[in-house]
Parts: C-alpha cells; sequence; structure tokens
C-alpha cells in the first residue's frame, strides 16, 4: 500500500521540538514550508509545524511571507 511505501518518522514530535527547530534558524533569511519541513513529511509533523509557525506569528516572533503560492518565514534579529 501507499503508507507502507512512505518513510515513518520519530513519532514523538512536538510542538516544543517544532519551536525549538524554528528558533534555531538563521535570522533575516526567507526559509520556506519544505525547508523547515527538512524532508520529514508526516501528516503530524506538518500540522505540528503549521501550528507553531502561527503561534510564533502571533506573537511577532517571525514573520510569515507568501510569495507564488509558497509561504515563507521570515526570523528577526529580536528573536
Amino acid at each position: 500500500s501507499l503508507h507502507d511505501a512512505l518513510p515513518i518518522f520519530n513519532d514523538d514530535f512536538t510542538v516544543d521540538d517544532a519551536k525549538e527547530n524554528i528558533l534555531n534558524l538563521p535570522n533575516n533569511r526567507l526559509i520556506s514550508f519544505k525547508e523547515i519541513l527538512n524532508n520529514k513529511y508526516s501528516k503530524k509533523r506538518i500540522v505540528i509545524f503549521f501550528i507553531t509557525i502561527l503561534e510564533l506569528y502571533k506573537n511577532n516572533l517571525i514573520d510569515l511571507i507568501i510569495d507564488n503560492n509558497e509561504f515563507y518565514i521570515k526570523k528577526g534579529n529580536n528573536v
């Protein structure tokens, strides 16, 4: 089945893990959602990163930039 063909990643991934990953990204550089996922795709991981990005945006820790149907985050020096 298709599900068996997909790589399985550590299912213990949490919002705290996603937040740490994002806050450790370089400052002042556009980073795509695809790049944030780091080729580790699972529904859980995508949802966790998306929720984390929204939370960080709401708290003014990152900016969201939408361009050509792709969205990017940008972390400023204040983080």
